[in-house]
């Protein structure tokens, strides 16, 4: 199993208790986790959807006893209303366009008093929140810290076009800036939208990743006078808890009348 999946399925089940319960994962990618929870868990019922099972993951829609995967969108579960005991996501809300809308969606299929459990990074206005080393690991530490935030489109092909050449400067940016895999949603744009969502935020935690020093791919970068400076350009110093921020877990529980 993935590692990074092991400490988040822990975490899951000791905020939702999957044992016995239908339970749906938003964002499933492989299946992996839905077939982890299944076996070690003992839910009544997991399904896993993903809009790009088979066009981004290869995989084809599955059926086991006690689990499923298959293709669909959080914007438009194929599910009754109050049909889920708990709803379960990881790494997926940052690539959400419009996350109120699939709150709201996820509020709908939970039963009440439902919950409903998420870890994501990096947020858009992390030291990462460009994305880019998804597409080339070996080459995301050449993007400066927080350099997608001060760095026009044009100024980041410029800086990238001498070290990786036209036809890979030009795919970075448009993976940054351009495409529609990431939603460049910040840590306030979060808050906002989480308080405004209709469930009891019964818990929310942040990761912080801005220290003395920053990762950054494969390499370990100082956080350097220079780089502190190219913060001080993207927001007030009072606003740097905005960079600071890599991530979120988040506890929901859905109210009994909504």
């Amino acid at each position: 199993m993935d590692t990074y999946l092991e400490p988040f399925m822990i975490n899951a089940n000791k905020h939702l208790d999957f044992y016995g319960k239908i339970v749906l994962e938003i964002g499933c990618g492989n299946g992996k986790l839905v077939k982890e929870i299944a076996g070690r868990y003992s839910p009544h019922h997991i399904v896993g959807v993903d809009p790009g099972l088979e066009s981004w993951w290869g995989i084809k829609p599955s059926k086991r006893d006690n689990w499923e995967i298959a293709n669909g969108d959080a914007i438009n579960l194929n599910y009754p209303d109050n049909f889920f005991d708990a709803v379960v996501s990881i790494a997926t809300f940052e690539h959400i366009a419009d996350l109120s809308l699939v709150l709201s969606e996820i509020r709908r299929v939970l039963k009440p008093f439902g919950r409903f459990y998420t870890e994501f990074s990096p947020v858009w206005t992390s030291i990462i929140g460009h994305h880019y080393f998804f597409w080339n690991e070996d080459k995301a530490g050449l993007i400066p810290p927080w350099g997608h935030l001060w760095m026009a489109r044009n100024e980041m092909h410029n800086y990238l076009l001498p070290k990786i050449g036209e036809k890979e400067a030009e795919a970075a940016c448009f993976q940054i800036y351009d495409s529609d895999i990431i939603n460049r949603l910040t840590r306030s744009d979060y808050y906002r939208i989480f308080l405004n969502s209709g469930f009891w935020i019964r818990e929310i935690r942040e990761s912080m990743i801005l220290s003395r020093y920053i990762h950054l791919g494969k390499r370990q970068s100082e956080l350097t006078p220079e780089i502190y400076n190219n913060l001080i350009r993207i927001c007030e110093k009072e606003k740097l808890n905005e960079l600071a921020v890599g991530g979120f877990s988040v506890f929901f529980e859905k109210y009994a009348n909504i």
